[in-house]
């Protein structure tokens, strides 16, 4: 299997908004919130939530695709 840069930015995003939501339940710590208020950026939550879910969907939409390209 070939692997695009985009989607392997696209993987790699997905996988630390999953390492986010795994902080989130486990630790009751979101690190969006964090970084964006430890930079005074809190305007970039929601862009990075946008990117995050952007990536996720792409990932899935690649996935599909090789699964069924033969």
């Amino acid at each position: 299997m070939t692997c695009s840069k985009l989607s392997a930015i696209a993987l790699l995003v997905s996988a630390i908004g999953a390492i986010n939501w795994g902080a989130v339940g486990l630790f009751d710590l979101n690190l969006v919130v964090w970084f964006s208020m430890l930079i005074k950026l809190p305007i970039l939550i929601k862009y990075i939530y946008i990117i995050v879910g952007i990536s996720g969907l792409f990932s899935l939409f690649d996935a599909f695709a090789c699964m069924f390209s033969k």
